[in-house]
């Protein structure tokens, strides 16, 4: 990569991070089942979260206790940090004070800074594909703030954490093409096995980044590659072992709820059966659970693909074996897409719950928006107009509450936008301590909020969609500096740095 295109990556991730930060989306059951983990962990020392299990209805019991139903990936992440947050409890005035500071800071130094980072790797790999930088800003800005990403990048939730994993791995894998390294290639197995242990359900999808790494050609380097992905899978074979007596048996075989239970026992293999065309078409175009219509700047993502798959790329200079492996990170990148679409459409809980589209599809993300970059490096001005539709969705999105219920059959146009209109925002009234809550048990964490949930500009002492004000102020700021950054020609020198050669490696 050129020296410009670090910094924008940077700025990037900097953009990305704040604006994630900017939102705390309090509790919900899959956070709080994951975090009740990480208190059971440090504060307990025991993998059984008994003294938190009520605030949470995902949860499995086994041998009289209860626990997370769900992989232990991310709340293993998150130990070493809970723990140094532990320290400060005595400088908070209640437990629920303290556990909302600890699942806001917890969630934006894992989850946030996965969804920055993958923001960040989203842009080198358009630059990789051939892209120019506006071309890729526009699609890893809409990957970061125009797609189901932003609200879920600021949730406790598995999901774009594996996204990272896998991305990341894909983007060591491709470069290992051009240039070898060791680090880069051991850190590839590591990073795939790291994320089956965050979601078990990206394991197809490792194996395949696998195969793409090792070119599915056996030697003894894939026995030492097998060896270190194993590592991470074998700490989630000991976590199960310990909490369920199996390394085979998994949280969801032994919901607490014997409602869930059965409906999961009932429907396939752990609620899994075939793809169903008709969730298939809902999960893409639907407006119950669609993933097009409230993110158009993903339409992109269509022609993009055609085009990476095309003899001719782009009109650079890069040789011809550049141009190959190109087109065959391509296909990798679409094989996650149609693996993740097709698992997603078998699955009996397909909808992902109470969710703003399927959360399942969201470590398929990165890869789908890459070709974006192809598109709108030709065509900018077709991207920034199905940017900003995007971008203005996702922003009430997460500013009013990304966990509609599934109950609601047109969640935003009949329920997102006419609460934002009617000034209502941070809605969640989720308690990451105690739960869904009828009546008011404590004193919320700002007087301005309506409930635990909050967002930065409320800081100021306002609780309506103005608070969303300094966002926009540093998104317009942030979208000046970096157009410009993106359209300045290089010096003399950096062209001569940042010719056919970088291309390699870039």
């Amino acid at each position: 990569m050129t020296s410009r295109d670090v910094r924008l990556s940077w700025g990037v991730f900097a953009l990305l991070l704040f604006s994630f930060a900017y939102f705390y989306q309090a509790g919900g059951w899959n956070e709080n089942t994951r975090f009740d983990l990480v208190r059971a962990i440090v504060d307990d020392h025991t993998l059984a979260i008994d003294r938190y299990h009520e605030n949470t209805g995902d949860e499995a019991s086994y041998g009289g206790h209860y626990y997370s139903d769900k992989a232990p990936g991310l709340s293993l992440f998150t130990v070493p940090l809970y723990a140094l947050v532990r320290l400060f409890r005595g400088a908070f005035a209640t437990e629920h004070d303290f556990i909302v500071v600890a699942t806001y800071l917890s969630t934006i130094l894992t989850v946030g800074v996965a969804g920055a980072a993958t923001g960040a790797l989203v842009y080198r790999a358009g630059r990789r594909l051939g892209a120019t930088p506006v071309g890729a800003l526009i699609a890893c800005t809409g990957y970061g703030l125009g797609t189901i990403v932003f609200p879920f990048s600021t949730m406790f939730f598995g999901h774009q954490l594996a996204a990272f994993l896998l991305f990341f791995a894909f983007i060591l894998a491709w470069e290992c093409k051009d240039a070898p390294a060791r680090w880069k290639s051991a850190c590839v197995p590591l990073a795939l096995g790291a994320a089956v242990l965050v979601e078990m359900p990206t394991a197809p999808a490792a194996l395949g980044l696998l195969g793409y790494h090792l070119g599915f050609k056996p030697s003894r380097r894939t026995l030492l590659v097998a060896a270190v992905a194993a590592l991470p899978v074998l700490g989630l074979a000991a976590y199960l072992m310990s909490a369920f007596g199996s390394p085979l048996r998994v949280g969801y075989d032994l919901l607490a709820n014997p409602a869930s239970r059965d409906e999961m026992h009932t429907h396939g293999l752990f609620g899994l059966t075939y793809p169903h065309i008709g969730v298939i078409a809902e999960l893409l175009l639907g407006r119950y659970r669609g993933l097009l219509p409230y993110s158009p700047i993903l339409l992109l993502a269509i022609p993009g693909f055609l085009v990476a798959l095309s003899r001719e790329i782009t009109s650079d200079d890069a040789p011809e074996v550049i141009h190959e492996e190109r087109r065959r990170a391509s296909k990798v990148a679409l094989y996650v897409c149609v693996y993740f679409v097709l698992f997603v459409s078998s699955y009996t809980w397909w909808q992902g719950g109470s969710s703003f589209g399927s959360r399942h599809l969201v470590p398929m993300l990165p890869f789908f928006a890459t070709p974006i970059a192809l598109v709108a490096s030709r065509r900018p001005g077709l991207g920034l107009a199905l940017l900003l539709p995007s971008i203005a969705v996702m922003l009430i999105v997460t500013s009013v509450q990304p966990k509609v219920s599934d109950r609601f059959h047109n969640p935003f146009w009949a329920g997102l936008l006419p609460a934002f209109l009617d000034g209502v925002i941070a809605a969640n009234d989720v308690c990451p301590v105690i739960g869904q809550i009828g009546v008011r048990a404590h004193e919320n964490f700002l007087r301005q909020a309506r409930h635990d949930a909050f967002n930065l500009g409320m800081l100021l002492g306002n609780g309506t969609p103005r608070s969303l004000a300094p966002l926009i102020a540093i998104w317009l700021s942030s979208a000046w500096g970096l157009g410009r950054a993106a359209r300045k020609e290089p010096s003399d020198a950096l062209q001569a740095e940042g010719g056919s050669a970088t291309l390699k490696t870039s």
